[in-house]
């Protein structure tokens, strides 16, 4: 009898074993199946995702002016908010008279909402400021800092001017423009104060004084630089007759009987 009780329960265990590893085998299956490898069709639709995303970034980063390194080269990152199309981008320092070219490439424009990434290098405007106070008689606390001013014209073709553009203490910033005061301006946050700042009331002032000066200069002389100042009318003088350019005739004095006689009459004694 115990024989018998033994033999049943060694073929209950086998069944049990046989059981579980059966069932461990279709969860294999099942988990294989769940992680088969992507078709030819989800591949290609993820790549392309990918693809897509890269050309966006490439073309929001598109560098505005040469992309270099260096001691005196500024990036800034700068967002068209002026909601009109740029076609030039241009910067001189304090010791130029003229903008260089446009650093924007041929056919290249600067569109609204647009981010790029503004290059500059400032090593010859340092050499040229240095070389200014040097030769300069200023005293030290009168020597002058580089000075920048950025150009950017619209596809109307109108320019505007951003002055004192603070390379050195910005990262990014936004390019704005007021319709009603019809100026450009900048807004950004300062790295050496963390404050924002806006440049709008700067620019405003700056045009205002450019009228200013533009109108003195035309009541002083003339757009021209004539001089405009009339010469002296003498007719409003009542104290003044105009020569009527008769010549006047010399008046013959006339003498007495006596007087005749005496200086050179019939009678005359000489």
């Amino acid at each position: 009898m115990g024989k018998k009780w033994m033999i049943i329960l060694i073929v209950l265990t086998a069944g049990i074993v046989v059981a579980v590893g059966a069932l461990g085998i279709g969860k294999n299956k099942k988990k294989t199946q769940m992680t088969a490898a992507p078709t030819e069709e989800a591949v290609s639709s993820s790549s392309s995702e990918k693809v897509t995303e890269a050309a966006v970034s490439a073309i929001s980063a598109e560098a505005i002016g040469e992309e270099t390194t260096g001691e005196n080269v500024y990036k800034v990152s700068l967002i068209n908010n002026t909601q009109k199309i740029i076609t030039e981008v241009a910067v001189k320092d304090l010791t130029e008279n003229e903008y260089p070219a446009n650093m924007l490439k041929d056919g290249e424009v600067f569109q609204p909402n647009e981010k790029r990434d503004l290059y500059f290098d400032a090593t010859e405007s340092v050499k040229k400021t240095e070389e200014l106070n040097s030769d300069s008689a200023y005293s030290d606390e009168e020597k002058v800092e580089p000075d920048y001013t950025l150009k950017i014209t619209f596809d109307a073709g109108k320019s505007y001017e951003l002055h004192s553009f603070p390379f050195g203490d910005i990262s990014e910033g936004q390019l704005c423009y007021d319709e009603q005061e019809d100026v450009c301006y900048l807004t950004y946050t300062s790295l050496k104060s963390g404050e924002s700042v806006s440049t709008l009331e700067q620019e405003k002032q700056l045009k205002a004084l450019a009228a200013q000066n533009e109108s003195a200069t035309v009541n002083e002389g003339g757009s021209d630089g004539t001089d405009t100042q009339e010469n002296p009318s003498y007719e409003s003088d009542p104290s003044y007759e105009e020569p009527t350019g008769d010549t006047p005739q010399e008046e013959t004095p006339s003498f007495s009987e006596d007087e005749q006689d005496t200086y050179g009459g019939e009678n005359s004694t000489y």
